[in-house]
C-alpha cells in the first residue's frame, strides 16, 4: 500500500516561526551584553540613586577605597620615575669610567710602547758609547809621541770644556732665584791677647761642652814615665824608648796619647827627656752638657769653672766644625762673668793636642 505523503504548507509555516523566536532571542541578549558593558565603564559618580531607593551608609566606602588607590597609583608612577632617573645617571656615569678605563689603557700601552723605546735606545747608546772608546783607545795607541799628548790635551780641553758649560748653567740657574734677606747677628771682636798664665780646656763638640783634665794627663803621663826613663841605662835604651807610643787615663772620659823626645846637650853633659806631642781623644760618645743645662748654676760645667778664679785663669773652648753656636753662647756667658776665653778651632778628625813647637791660645 502506498504511503501517505505530508502536507507541505504546515511544514514550512513552522520553519518560519522557529526563526523568527531565535532572531529575537538573540537580539535580546546582545541588549544584555551591551548594558552590562556600559554600567561596568560608567564613572560611580554618574549614577544618582533615585528618590524611592534606599540610602545605604556604605555607599562612601568604595569611593575612598578608589581614592586610595590612586594616590598608590600617583606615589608609584613618582617613585618609577626616580627609578628611570636615577637608573639615567648610572648609565651616564658608567659610560664616564668605561671611557676613563679606555683612555687609562691606551696611555699605558703608549707608556709601555715608550718605555721599550726608551730602552732600546738606551742599549744602543750604551753599544755605541762602548764602541766609540774602543775606537778611541785604538786612535790613541796608534799615536806616538807629540801626537799622543796632544790628542790627551784636545780631550782633555773637551773635558774641560763640557764642565765649564755645566758651571755656567748652574750659575744660571742660580741667578734666577731670587735671594732672601738674611740677618746675621754682629759682633764686635776685642783685641785678643796670648794666654801665659793658667789655662783651663773645655772641648765643645756635638753641640755639648765637657771638661778636659789636661793638666791632670801630663802630670799622669810623668808619674808612668818615670820608671821607664830612670831604668834606661845609656842613650840608646833612651831613644828605643821615643819609638813608642804611651797612653795615659782615663780621665774624666779623656785619654791622652804621646811620645817622648831625647835631647842630649854634650856641652853640659845633660840629658833632656820630654814629650814630643801629645793628643787627647775622648772616651766616649756623649761627654758633656748642652748650652741650655751648662748655663744652669748647678751644672757640671759651672762646677768646673767655679775651680778657677776669673783673674789668673784663661778658659780655652777647643770647639768642632759643629759647635760654633755653642761656643758664641759660651763666649758671652763666661765673659760675663769676668773670665777670658779663648777660642781654639778644630776640623772633625783633628784631636785636641800639643807640642812644644805649637802656638798658645789667644785670649778675648
Amino acid at each position: 500500500m502506498a504511503r501517505p505523503k505530508p502536507e507541505q504548507s504546515d511544514a514550512v509555516g513552522q520553519d518560519s516561526f522557529l526563526d523568527v523566536t531565535t532572531n529575537v532571542v538573540g537580539i535580546m541578549i546582545i541588549l544584555v551584553m551591551i548594558t552590562g558593558i556600559r554600567a561596568k565603564q560608567a564613572p560611580l559618580g554618574d549614577v544618582k540613586p533615585s528618590a524611592d531607593s534606599p540610602t545605604l551608609t556604605t555607599a562612601a566606602a568604595p569611593q575612598s577605597e578608589l581614592t586610595a588607590l590612586r594616590k598608590q597609583q600617583s606615589s608609584a608612577e613618582q617613585e618609577l620615575d626616580t627609578l628611570k632617573t636615577t637608573v639615567s645617571k648610572l648609565a651616564s656615569e658608567h659610560s664616564l669610567v668605561e671611557n676613563d678605563i679606555n683612555d687609562l689603557a691606551k696611555q699605558g700601552q703608549r707608556l709601555q710602547s715608550q718605555q721599550i723605546t726608551t730602552r732600546s735606545l738606551q742599549s744602543r747608546l750604551t753599544t755605541l758609547l762602548a764602541d766609540g772608546q774602543v775606537e778611541l783607545q785604538d786612535l790613541r795607541g796608534k799615536l806616538q809621541g807629540t801626537a799622543q799628548q796632544e790628542f790627551d790635551l784636545q780631550r782633555s780641553l773637551l773635558e774641560t770644556q763640557v764642565a765649564l758649560n755645566d758651571v755656567l748653567q748652574s750659575a744660571e740657574k742660580t741667578a734666577a732665584v731670587p735671594l732672601k734677606n738674611v740677618e746675621v747677628a754682629a759682633y764686635v771682636t776685642p783685641l785678643g791677647k796670648v794666654v801665659d798664665g793658667d789655662e783651663v780646656h773645655f772641648q765643645l763638640r756635638g753641640g755639648r761642652v765637657s771638661y778636659v783634665p789636661m793638666e791632670e794627663l801630663i802630670e799622669l803621663a810623668k808619674r808612668e814615665l818615670k820608671p821607664e826613663i830612670d831604668g834606661a841605662q845609656n842613650i840608646t835604651q833612651l831613644q828605643e824608648v821615643t819609638e813608642q807610643e804611651f797612653r795615659a787615663g782615663p780621665r774624666r772620659g779623656f785619654e791622652m796619647r804621646f811620645a817622648l823626645d831625647v835631647q842630649l846637650d854634650r856641652e853640659k853633659s845633660r840629658v833632656r827627656v820630654g814629650m814630643r806631642k801629645f793628643e787627647i781623644f775622648p772616651t766616649q760618645s756623649d761627654l758633656g752638657e748642652p748650652l741650655e743645662r751648662a748655663l744652669q748654676p748647678n751644672s757640671q760645667f759651672q762646677a768646673d769653672v767655679r775651680e778657677f778664679s776669673p783673674r789668673k785663669a784663661t778658659l780655652t773652648l777647643w770647639t768642632y766644625p759643629d759647635s760654633f753656636a755653642l761656643y758664641r753662647g759660651l763666649q758671652t756667658a763666661l765673659q760675663q762673668q769676668g773670665y777670658q776665653v779663648a777660642g781654639r778651632l778644630l776640623p772633625n778628625d783633628v784631636p785636641i793636642g800639643g807640642s812644644p813647637n805649637g802656638s798658645k791660645s789667644l785670649a778675648q
